[in-house]
């Protein structure tokens, strides 16, 4: 397993140009791992991974770490058993104390630990969240088992400054999170996102939709299939005024396996209260012999639209 970056590697008391010259010989995910155990090697990985874009964590129970590096993508692999959590925090903050780890854009995190577990700890997070480049543009979580994080972690969320992906793939949440909480943790950002996606949870219900449809002026695509909570109540957020000034772009919906119903829609969009805001054409398409889906559209004579497929 790797441990904290040691000063007493015997093998830092070789001449600097020696060492240079081992560096430089190796591939890139073998550099980087020497840095995460040598102090001296870590000091010279400057010229390491000087277009470094997008990071990938893999968390599983293999009880040891792998890096490998494919084109301008790191894939790390990292245990998450208990035995070796407090090493494996160690060995993530050093992977972003590395230079050239500061242009990060793009994060993944995926969990392939065999189901059921005890998920990922809220230190592995909370240190990937304090440590990670403020300005990465994708954030891409997929199968986590979030039921353990601390509602303080997600509230790091706030500090980035230029999401434009945002993306909680089947993934779970504590079930003693607020909604509201988890909302306000992400309302800082909701602005820049141009691409939503949370599925398959029960988590995110019509509440969440609201906020969507108050701070998501860029959102261009939304997809949240196979959320249970997800209904027609969300798609009218977005058609009132609070939902529908701001917005920049037309948005395409994927609701598949939700509680979205056409008809429920248009009850509400034709209310009268609704009717003397914003005047809303609905109209339905089968284009399940090309797509699979049925497709609904939302438009008015003033607003950018909206595409729903379910």
């Amino acid at each position: 397993m790797n441990k904290s970056v040691k000063n007493d590697c015997p093998i830092s008391r070789l001449p600097t140009e020696i060492l240079d010259s081992i560096l430089k010989s190796l591939n890139e995910g073998d550099a980087i791992s020497s840095a995460l155990v040598c102090q001296k090697w870590k000091e010279l990985t400057k010229h390491l991974h000087p277009n470094l874009d997008e990071l990938k964590f893999v968390f599983n129970s293999s009880c040891n770490n792998s890096i490998d590096w494919s084109d301008l993508r790191l894939l790390a692999n990292s245990c998450a058993c208990k035995e070796h959590q407090s090493e494996q925090c160690i060995m993530i903050r050093e992977v972003f104390d590395l230079k050239g780890f500061n242009r990060i854009r793009c994060l993944h995190l995926e969990d392939e630990m065999p189901k059921p577990n005890d998920g990922i700890p809220d230190s592995y997070l909370n240190v990937i969240i304090r440590k990670l480049n403020k300005n990465v543009e994708t954030l891409h979580l997929t199968n986590l088992d979030l039921s353990f994080i601390n509602v303080l972690t997600f509230s790091g969320f706030a500090s980035f400054r230029n999401i434009t992906h945002l993306v909680f793939v089947d993934c779970s949440f504590p079930n003693d999170l607020d909604q509201n909480k988890f909302i306000k943790s992400i309302t800082p950002i909701l602005p820049m996102v141009e691409h939503l996606e949370i599925t398959g949870t029960p988590f995110v219900n019509d509440q969440f939709g609201f906020a969507l449809a108050k701070f998501g002026f860029s959102l261009v695509n939304v997809n949240l299939q196979r959320c249970p909570n997800i209904s027609a109540i969300t798609i009218a957020s977005f058609c009132t005024c609070t939902g529908s000034d701001e917005r920049k772009h037309p948005i395409v919906f994927d609701l598949h396996s939700t509680k979205f119903n056409v008809d429920q829609l248009d009850k509400i969009l034709h209310h009268p209260v609704l009717c003397q805001e914003k005047f809303w054409d609905v109209n339905l398409a089968d284009l399940r012999h090309l797509t699979g889906r049925i497709t609904v559209t939302v438009t008015n004579s003033k607003d950018n639209g909206y595409t729903v497929f379910y």
